[in-house]
C-alpha cells in the first residue's frame, strides 16, 4: 500500500476513543493476604511490591521510619550490605525501599526467570534487617548534614510549613523530622519500629509484567517460610488541628532572593461525588503545562519558570496546593494572580476550545497510562488501595468526556474560594 504523503491523517479527538482498563487478577495467596496480578506486556520482566500500612504514633517517628527505610539493606544476620548490593547486581535487578504518608512500599524488580532466585533474598532482608550501629551513625551525619542545608532553602520550609498549617504538626500527615531529634534516634528505636510495621499480616502484594503463572505458587512458597505477627498493627489517632490563620509570611533567610509561594487548603475525599470532576478542573486551572495559572503567571507575567497546581491525595485526608517559587520582589503579585484565576474560574464560562482542549489532554495521558503492564498496575493500586472498584475508573472517563463549562463554573465556586484558602510564602 502506498503513502499520500500529501494528505494530512485525520485527527481524532481523545474523547472519541474507547477507553477500558484491562483486568487485573487476584489471589489469596495466605489466609491474611491478597496478590493482585497484571500478567502482560512483552518483555520478559517483573515487577513486586510490597505495601505495608504506616500510620505514625509520634513525632519522632517521622525519623525513626526515615531511618527503617535507609538502612533496611545495610545487611542481615546472613549477609553484609556489600553482599546484599552484590546479590542484586548480580542478577540485574532493583530493590528500592521507600514510603509515603500512608505505607512503606518494597518494590523488586528484575528479569522473570531470576525473579525467583530474589525472592528468598527479599523476605531475609524484610525479616532480619540488622541496622548495624556504623552504618546508623554513617546515616545520621549524612541526614544531618543533608537537613542543615534543607533548612536554609525556602521550597524545603514552605513545603514542611504548609502541612503543619493544615493538618496541625501532632498529626502524623504534618508532623516533620527535627535535627535535634537526630541526636537521639538510637538502634533500639529503628529496630522497634521495624518490628511494629514491617509484617507480612498487614501487607497487599502487587505483581505486574510477563511472567509464567507458576510464579504466583513460587511466591506462595516463600511466604509460607516468612513468620506472622499474631496481632494487628495498632492504628494511631488521627485528629486533624489546622491552625486558624490562613495568611503567613516567613522569612527564613533574609538575603534570600526566591519567595516560596504555597496556597493549598484541606481537600474533599475520594469518595465525594465531585472529586474526579475536580481532578478535571484542577488539571485546567493549574495541573498541566498549558494551564491556567502558568499561562498568565509564567507565560505572560514572567514570575516564575513553572507553577502547579495538585491534590495530595492521603488514605486519611487529602489537600489542594498550588506551588510555585518567584522572585522576592513578585512573591505578593504572584499570589494576587493565584486568587484572580481562581475568580475567573468562578464568574467566567470556560470556553469551548480550551474545554476541548483540556478534555484532551486528560484522556491522552490516561491512555499513556494504561499502555504497559506496569502502568495498568500503577492504575489498579490507586484503586485497590483505596478500596474502589474498576467503576470508578469508568465513571472518571465519562466525567472527563462530558463536564461542561457550566459544572466547571460550580464546582469552581464551591472548591475555589479564597477564604478557604492558607496562604504561605517563606522567604
Amino acid at each position: 500500500m502506498n503513502l499520500d504523503r500529501t494528505l494530512s491523517p485525520t485527527i481524532q479527538q481523545a474523547t472519541s476513543f474507547t477507553f477500558e482498563l484491562p483486568d487485573c487478577a487476584s489471589y489469596a495467596i495466605t489466609d491474611r493476604n491478597t496478590l493482585y496480578s497484571v500478567n502482560a506486556g512483552t518483555q520478559p520482566v517483573v515487577s513486586f511490591e510490597i505495601y505495608l500500612p504506616k500510620l505514625l504514633k509520634t513525632q519522632f517517628e517521622v525519623v525513626v521510619s526515615k531511618a527503617m527505610t535507609g538502612l533496611i539493606k545495610s545487611g542481615t544476620s546472613k549477609y553484609t550490605a556489600l553482599q546484599i548490593s552484590e546479590q542484586i547486581e548480580k542478577w540485574g535487578a532493583s530493590l528500592t525501599i521507600s514510603q509515603n504518608n500512608d505505607f512503606l512500599i518494597v518494590k523488586l524488580q528484575s528479569l522473570s526467570k531470576h525473579f525467583a532466585k530474589l525472592l528468598p533474598l527479599l523476605f531475609e532482608i524484610l525479616q532480619d534487617a540488622q541496622y548495624p550501629n556504623d552504618e546508623l551513625e554513617i546515616y545520621r551525619q549524612q541526614a544531618i548534614q543533608g537537613m542543615t542545608v534543607n533548612l536554609k532553602k525556602s521550597d524545603f520550609v514552605a513545603n514542611r510549613t504548609i502541612d503543619e498549617l493544615i493538618y496541625g504538626f501532632d498529626h502524623p500527615y504534618g508532623s516533620y523530622s527535627l535535627l535535634e531529634d537526630y541526636n537521639t534516634l538510637s538502634r533500639e528505636h529503628v529496630v522497634d519500629f521495624h518490628k511494629e510495621y514491617v509484617q507480612m499480616n498487614e501487607a497487599t502484594f502487587f505483581l505486574s509484567g510477563k511472567f509464567e503463572e507458576d510464579l504466583i505458587q513460587t511466591i506462595k512458597d516463600e511466604l509460607g517460610k516468612v513468620s506472622f505477627a499474631n496481632t494487628s498493627l495498632a492504628k494511631a489517632k488521627v485528629d486533624i488541628k489546622a491552625t486558624a490563620e490562613k495568611k503567613h509570611r516567613i522569612i527564613n533567610d533574609s538575603e534570600a532572593l526566591q519567595g516560596a509561594i504555597r496556597v493549598a487548603k484541606k481537600f474533599i475525599d475520594r469518595n465525594d461525588a465531585d472529586f474526579i470532576p475536580m481532578q478535571y478542573v484542577n488539571t485546567l486551572f493549574g495541573g498541566y503545562f498549558g494551564s491556567r495559572l502558568m499561562s498568565n503567571i509564567r507565560e505572560e507575567k514572567g514570575y516564575t519558570y513553572g507553577i502547579y497546581s495538585f491534590v495530595q491525595q492521603n488514605m486519611k485526608g487529602n489537600s489542594y496546593v498550588i506551588a510555585t517559587d518567584v522572585g522576592k520582589d513578585v512573591a505578593e503579585k504572584a499570589v494576587t494572580e493565584i486568587w484572580n484565576e481562581m475568580q475567573r474560574l468562578r464568574t467566567e464560562l470556560v470556553p469551548e476550545e480550551e474545554l476541548q482542549l483540556v478534555k484532551n489532554y486528560i484522556l491522552g495521558s490516561i491512555l499513556g497510562s494504561i499502555d504497559g503492564p506496569f502502568k495498568i498496575m500503577g492504575r489498579w493500586k490507586s484503586l485497590i488501595l483505596n478500596g474502589v472498584d474498576k467503576a470508578t475508573f469508568n465513571n472518571s472517563i465519562a466525567t472527563y468526556k462530558n463536564i461542561t463549562a457550566e459544572q466547571v463554573m460550580e464546582l469552581a465556586n464551591k472548591h475555589y474560594q479564597q477564604e478557604d484558602f492558607y496562604d504561605l510564602i517563606v522567604f
